[in-house]
């Protein structure tokens, strides 16, 4: 998929791939249905540009220039609309949908777990979530929790409340993750990290005393 905006941006993901799928129905196979998939491009909500405006108009030292409102942004939203099952998934596979969910992995993260990401791009090749979300914790008192990808195919990530509708309401984000302000929780992985960072760090601050 690729979204680009003249002279602004260009935004290019890649779909999750079924080569096997993909072998057997050559130029028929297709990850999303572009037919029935959609977009539109909406104002930022009013509330929004009200309070930017309220916070730019407060007094500066710059001039005239640095109170002005800012321009309104636009929002760009993408439906993808997933392909009805194949004949073959309905006699075979009960209706199942043989995609990114319902695949079983065969990387080291993961392995032998049902589901990957929905855009490969997203996928965490090298484990390095953990270590990321540790460093931002670590850095700003806060970090982006996404669920994985085979969390997401079994439900596991609503329980654990890092549901891609979860993360509607917590105050932190529109969906896909939440924002974690509190130690206890990071995942396990990331913990450790953060324990690591802290004591590399103090450390460091004891050889420098020295």
């Amino acid at each position: 998929m690729t979204v680009t905006v003249d002279g602004v941006m260009q935004l290019e993901r890649r779909y999750w791939r079924n080569d096997e799928q993909a072998a057997k129905q050559g130029s028929g196979y297709k990850a999303v249905d572009t037919a029935t998939s959609s977009w539109c491009v909406f104002d930022q909500q009013q509330q929004q540009q009200q309070h930017m405006a309220s916070k730019n108009s407060l007094p500066s030292a710059a001039g005239p220039a640095a109170t002005r409102s800012p321009r309104p942004g636009k929002i760009l939203s993408i439906s993808l609309a997933l392909p009805e099952p194949t004949l073959e998934e309905i006699q075979y596979k009960k209706g199942v949908r043989q995609n990114n969910a319902a695949a079983t992995r065969g990387c080291p993260h993961g392995y032998d777990k049902k589901g990957y990401a929905f855009f490969s791009d997203d996928e965490d090749e090298f484990g390095l979530g953990p270590v990321l979300q540790a460093l931002m914790f670590h850095e700003t008192g806060y970090s982006w929790i996404t669920p994985k990808p085979w969390e997401v195919a079994t439900g596991a990530a609503a329980v654990a409340g890092i549901g891609f509708s979860a993360g509607v309401g917590v105050g932190c984000g529109l969906g896909g993750g939440r924002c974690v302000r509190e130690e206890s929780g990071l995942p396990g992985d990331a913990q450790k990290h953060l324990k690591w960072l802290r004591a590399a760090k103090d450390s460091g601050s004891c050889m420098a005393e020295e």
